[in-house]
């Protein structure tokens, strides 16, 4: 598994393994990606990928300021749960946070769920 930062250029890939692991209507992609095109200029957003064999399987954001991290708009592909992607990007948004100088980061996720249990880990 490779995590890596995206480019601005890359929020259709981002919009694309989005949708799919919310399970949103195909329809709405090109409006997830306009709207991340708005953040990705901003200093304090950064977009991540997880590629699994290179393919794109999992997404999270981070946004870091004011010595604050939050982990942001996760989502994996069904087809590559389990696999430890959204644990990786959290553990990779983390480092990036205290790389940033953050020394508190947050983050939600629906109680009980798998997402909750990896950013309690």
């Amino acid at each position: 598994m490779t995590r890596r930062e995206l480019t601005g250029g890359e929020l259709d890939l981002f919009a694309d393994v989005y949708v799919e692991g919310f399970g949103l209507p195909d329809d709405i992609r090109s409006g997830v990606a306009a709207n991340n095109e708005v953040l990705a200029d901003r200093a304090a957003w950064r977009f991540f990928v997880a590629c699994v064999d290179g393919v794109p399987a999992s997404v999270g954001v981070l946004h870091a300021k004011s010595r604050i991290g939050s982990l942001a708009a996760a989502a994996t592909r069904p087809d590559f749960r389990g696999r430890g992607c959204h644990m990786a990007l959290v553990r990779r948004r983390m480092l990036v946070a205290e790389r940033e100088g953050c020394d508190l980061v947050v983050g939600e996720a629906r109680f009980a769920s798998t997402s909750q249990n990896n950013m309690v880990r």
